[in-house]
């Protein structure tokens, strides 16, 4: 079964054009029971994602799309600068994404959010790490052509990190006619991931419900950049990132001559580590600290208590 591990909603500040409720119901259309959202720079969605979610039973995957350097106190501009996409795996690894989240709102680069590699070690518990993609800051060392020996030096920094267990590489299901530097992300990807001993998943990164909304996309694009949409410097997206279906995602890697063994790991992949992600969040309770009182105060209270609270 596939399971979307990466994707928008409204949530993503015009990166992602349809509510969350709608992104149920495409998931549930399709056949599936099992969604994660992986709203960029934060989790502003996640009340709403599980809430909705619980209530059409279907099990949501808590997680976010965050802008990563390697130090943040020495950080240079570079062109390879990306993203990576991160999933809580437990409570503990949720609390550990709030904690990033808000380390990254007080450590703006260019205005994005980050986090850099002392962070995500310090914090990397209860989370897995997904790793591929063009933009990704991964998909983006390799688009630069650097040498194999470099771009497993920074693979191994997050295998250092993650461990095996927590570290998944992305395969993203698109066309590598219409982007063909898909094909060598995907490539590096896949090979790292074999010879590690990694597992490896398949994505469709979705940005919205179905492919013809693909215009609308572009234009809430345009919207957020501050271009019309006959602009020519607008973002022109190639690809297609609608929500697939298991079919279509099985479809897409299989044209792009990817082994039908590989196809069938890549997607029975994405359930196993969905099934690992178990995350329900206690609403409606109070989250004020309780602190524990000397004794001498305890007695004071109950003897007092009920005096003072009429005075008031």
């Amino acid at each position: 079964m596939f399971v979307h591990l990466h994707g928008h909603s409204t949530y993503s500040m015009l990166e992602g054009i349809w509510s969350i409720k709608e992104i149920i119901a495409r998931i549930q259309e399709l056949g599936m029971n099992t969604v994660a959202l992986t709203d960029y720079f934060g989790l502003y969605g996640i009340v709403d994602f599980f809430r909705t979610a619980s209530d059409n039973e279907v099990k949501p995957i808590f997680g976010l799309e965050i802008h990563y350097v390697d130090k943040i106190q020495w950080y240079i501009p570079d062109e390879s600068d990306g993203t990576i996409v991160l999933l809580a795996e437990s409570m503990l690894g949720y609390s550990n994404l709030l904690k990033l989240m808000s380390f990254a709102f007080d450590n703006l680069i260019d205005e994005k959010p980050t986090i850099d590699k002392a962070k995500l070690e310090e914090l990397q518990e209860g989370i897995f790490c997904l790793i591929g993609g063009t933009l990704s800051w991964y998909g983006k060392k390799v688009s630069q052509w650097i040498s194999e020996a470099e771009l497993n030096e920074y693979l191994y920094n997050f295998l250092h990190i993650f461990w095996k267990k927590h570290l998944v590489m992305e395969v993203v299901a698109q066309d590598y006619s219409d982007e063909p530097s898909y094909q060598k992300i995907n490539e590096w990807v896949l090979e790292f991931a074999q010879k590690e001993w990694l597992i490896a998943v398949a994505t469709s990164n979705f940005h919205y419900l179905r492919k013809e909304d693909k215009e609308a996309y572009e234009l809430a694009l345009a919207i957020k950049d501050g271009y019309k949409i006959f602009d020519e410097q607008r973002r022109h997206i190639k690809w297609h990132y609608h929500i697939y279906s298991e079919q279509e995602v099985r479809q897409t890697l299989t044209n792009n001559w990817i082994d039908a063994t590989i196809v069938d790991e890549l997607i029975n992949n994405t359930w196993l580590i969905a099934d690992q992600c178990e995350v329900k969040l206690e609403l409606y309770q109070s989250l004020f600290p309780k602190y524990e009182n000397p004794d001498y105060i305890t007695s004071l209270y109950q003897q007092y208590g009920d005096e003072l609270v009429d005075k008031m």
